[in-house]
């Protein structure tokens, strides 16, 4: 059987990929497939994966449609049992194989609408290695099927549930950051050394008070799609040291420019709230 009985090993279309898939589809057509890496030791030592002289042999008969698929599940167990094991070349096939069904899931509607297909992408492969590398449990669905589901859920649908808890986090370490920078410098003592976080990331002083409702609210607005970047903006100006004149000199631009981004900043917000 030769690479032309088959369509090309672990490719993807070029419009259909992002930075780290075109980069591993380079090396797997650099060192797998003209420099013929060859397999592994260890792989001689195990009757399903014997046959094979080189790593991108392994490739090629699982993309075989002639392959049984009996047999296609066995090169796969083997290669997803070697992956656990420590086995880089095992690991490299594994995530190839599957590269063709991730660039199908980034862009589809599951990878959500937060970020592009080749972002999506480019986390669904890393967390397609990582996967492999830590194995999966079957539950009575082939290889392919338990990890493209796990890899799935670790990549996109985990995060689109932290992403919200994540951007409190960035809001209130922000904003507790300006004022821990500038205590002394007139900062109301209920924002400094009694500022806390309960167990869920808001901010909590040892009494309450309309600083503290606001970070809330800014920390709400950010899980809710509000920029992150307005709302450390406003929270810098209205709750921490911060003045137009000390934000602009800190970024280089004038004090009327961030007076208007403070305004656009304060429009969004109130639209959110509304």
């Amino acid at each position: 059987m030769t690479t032309t009985d088959v369509r090309r090993a672990g490719t993807a279309p070029n419009l259909v990929l992002s930075r780290l898939a075109a980069a591993l589809n380079r090396e797997w057509q650099l060192d797998y497939e003209r420099r013929r890496a060859p397999a592994p030791p260890g792989w001689r030592r195990d009757a399903r994966l014997g046959r094979f002289a080189a790593v991108a042999d392994a490739l090629v008969e699982l993309e075989d449609r002639a392959t049984p698929q009996a047999r296609v599940e066995e090169v796969l167990t083997a290669l997803a049992e070697r992956a656990a094991d420590a086995d880089a070349d095992a690991t490299r096939v594994v995530v190839q194989y599957l590269m063709p069904c991730l660039v199908r899931v980034a862009y589809s509607r599951r990878a959500g609408a937060q970020r592009s297909p080749q972002e999506a992408l480019d986390d669904l492969l890393t967390v397609a290695w990582q996967t492999a590398r830590a194995g999966v449990e079957l539950r009575g669905r082939t290889v392919k099927i338990a990890l493209l589901r796990t890899i799935e859920h670790r990549a996109l649908r985990q995060p689109a549930r932290v992403a919200g808890r994540h951007r409190r986090r960035e809001v209130l370490v922000g904003a507790i950051g300006e004022v821990r920078a500038h205590q002394g410098a007139g900062v109301d003592p209920a924002w400094s050394d009694d500022l806390v976080a309960d167990v869920s990331g808001r901010a909590l002083s040892t009494a309450p008070n309309a600083g503290e409702d606001l970070l809330r609210l800014l920390a709400e607005a950010c899980g809710k799609g509000v920029s992150p970047s307005d709302a450390r903006l406003v929270g810098s100006l209205f709750l921490g040291w911060a003045t137009c004149e000390a934000v602009g000199a800190a970024q280089g631009v004038t004090d009327r420019s961030v007076r208007y981004r403070r305004a656009a900043a304060l429009r969004r917000l109130a639209e959110w709230a509304a």
